[in-house]
C-alpha cells in the first residue's frame, strides 16, 4: 500500500493527515487518518465510507453487515440485496418511486448514487470524489476533511443539463448498537412518521406503513397498546423497525450519546442547508432475508419524507435550475 502524509497549516497549529490506498474486502478503498480517527472510503461502490475509527478509544462506530458479503452493487437493483451497512449517500431520493410530473421515469430504490462508482479527485490534504447522475445530467461531488476529531463532509451537486430536476438528498450512515444510547436534540420539532413495525409509533398497518406522515412532536409517541414510547432512547430490549423524519433542530445539533461508555457522537449542519432529520431504528427487525441487523440511523436531509413525489406534494422537494449549483456541509465530531 502507498501512504502519503501531509501536513496542513491551520491557523495555530500543523494538522497531519495520512492517506492510503489498498483493498478492502476485494474492492480498492482509500483511508484518511490523523490522530484520532480512521476513515475508510470504497469509490467503486457508491463512496461508501465502511469505516469511522476513533483511534484514541478503540471504537468503530458505523454497523458492519456481516451476513450479506459486500460486492459491487448493480444499478437499479434493491439496496437490501448488497452490503447495507456503513454510510452511504442518498441522491436523488430515497424510496423508490415515480419522478414527479413523469410517470415513466422509475426512481431507483436509495436512489442512484449508492450503486454508482465515483470518480476520484486528486487533493492532497482531505478525499473527494465525484459521479455523474444517469437519470439526470448532474454530478455530485462529496469532500472529507479531517480536524482533529472532527469530520467534515462538504456536498456540491451541479446541473449540467438544460432543463431543471427535482431532487432530494439524504445522509445514510448506519450506526452500531453495542449498548444502550440516547438521541439529544433541542426542543420538540415536529415530527411525522415514515414506517414502523413493532408497534412502537401506533399500528404497523400494511407493509408497514400505517399512519404514514401522521404528525407528533420529539421525542414522544403513542405506541399501538396505548403506551407512551419515548423515540430517543436507544436500546435491543425489543425486536423492532420504524423511521421518523423531524423538521431540523434550531441549533442544527444532534448528539448519539452511549450510556454505559460514554462516548458521544455529534453531528452538526445548518438547518437553512439542510431543513430534516431522519431518524432510522432497526433493532433487530430488518431485513427480511439474512442476519437481522442492528443499527441506529441519523440521516439529516433535505426531504421531508423518502419519497421524492411526496415531497413534492409537501412542498420540500428540491429544484435544481439548469447550470445551477448548490452546496450543503455536515460535521460529525466523536469523543
Amino acid at each position: 500500500m502507498a501512504w502519503l502524509t501531509v501536513s496542513q497549516k491551520l491557523e495555530n497549529f500543523i494538522l497531519d493527515i495520512e492517506r492510503n490506498s489498498e483493498s478492502y474486502l476485494g474492492l480498492h478503498s482509500i483511508t484518511l487518518q490523523n490522530q484520532f480517527i480512521r476513515m475508510r472510503f470504497i469509490p467503486e461502490l457508491g463512496g461508501k465510507i465502511v469505516e469511522i475509527y476513533d483511534i484514541k478509544n478503540n471504537h468503530e462506530w458505523l454497523w458492519r453487515d456481516k451476513s450479506r458479503p459486500i460486492k459491487l452493487a448493480k444499478y437499479g437493483d434493491a439496496y437490501d440485496r448488497y452490503d447495507i451497512s456503513g454510510f452511504d449517500e442518498c441522491f436523488p431520493n430515497i424510496g423508490k418511486s415515480k419522478y414527479p410530473d413523469n410517470d415513466e421515469v422509475e426512481l431507483p430504490d436509495h436512489g442512484e448514487i449508492w450503486s454508482l462508482p465515483w470518480e476520484i479527485i486528486n487533493s492532497a490534504a482531505d478525499f473527494s470524489a465525484s459521479v455523474t447522475g444517469k437519470l439526470f445530467n448532474y454530478r455530485f461531488i462529496r469532500k472529507i476533511s479531517l480536524e482533529d476529531r472532527k469530520i467534515t463532509l462538504s456536498y456540491s451537486v451541479s446541473n449540467n443539463g438544460d432543463s431543471e430536476f427535482k431532487y432530494m438528498w439524504s445522509a445514510h450512515p448506519l450506526f452500531k448498537i453495542d449498548e444502550d444510547m440516547k438521541i439529544e436534540i433541542s426542543g420538540n420539532p415536529k415530527m411525522l412518521k415514515e414506517f414502523g413495525y413493532g408497534g412502537r409509533i401506533g399500528e404497523d398497518g400494511e407493509a408497514w406503513y400505517g399512519g404514514h406522515l401522521s404528525e407528533h412532536s420529539w421525542p414522544k409517541v403513542i405506541g399501538s397498546d396505548g403506551n407512551i414510547n419515548d423515540m430517543s432512547e436507544v436500546s435491543l430490549a425489543k425486536i423492532l423497525t420504524d423511521k421518523v423524519v423531524l423538521d431540523a433542530p434550531f441549533d442544527g445539533v444532534v448528539k448519539l450519546k452511549k450510556l454505559k461508555s460514554g462516548r458521544v457522537l455529534t453531528m452538526k449542519f445548518a438547518p437553512t442547508e439542510i431543513p430534516f432529520l431522519g431518524i432510522c431504528y432497526n433493532f433487530g427487525a430488518w431485513p427480511l432475508a439474512g442476519e437481522p441487523a442492528t443499527w441506529v440511523a441519523l440521516e439529516p436531509t433535505t426531504g421531508r419524507t423518502d419519497r421524492l413525489d411526496e415531497c413534492m406534494k409537501l412542498g420540500s422537494a428540491n429544484i435544481l435550475k439548469a447550470r445551477e449549483s448548490k452546496t450543503w456541509q455536515l460535521e460529525l465530531e466523536i469523543n
